[in-house]
């Protein structure tokens, strides 16, 4: 797949960060910026450092992300050591 541009990049972080979610799917991300799907999840990758995928999809059998720094957030530091055990904070 060809390079993402950077402001495909932009939009889908912004909408990680979008305050109304703490989860995201890669459709609702996808139609938020008005991007292809695989684009939106070839961003997720280039930006794994940034992201966190979690362990428990939607009720939907979805894949679910967000920011780190959003998980980190709402998420209290027992329940992060928890999750890093299990492998749900990649």
């Amino acid at each position: 797949m060809a390079d993402v541009p950077e402001e495909l990049i932009d939009q889908v972080m912004k909408s990680l960060a979008d305050d109304r979610y703490k989860w995201r799917t890669v459709r609702g991300v996808a139609k938020q910026v008005n991007a292809p799907e695989d684009m939106v999840r070839h961003v997720l990758k280039v930006k794994e450092a940034d992201i966190v995928q979690s362990s428990v999809p939607s009720t939907k059998g979805e894949d679910l992300f967000t920011l780190r720094e959003t998980f980190s957030a709402n998420t209290s530091l027992g329940s992060r050591f928890l999750g890093a055990l299990k492998g749900r904070a990649r």
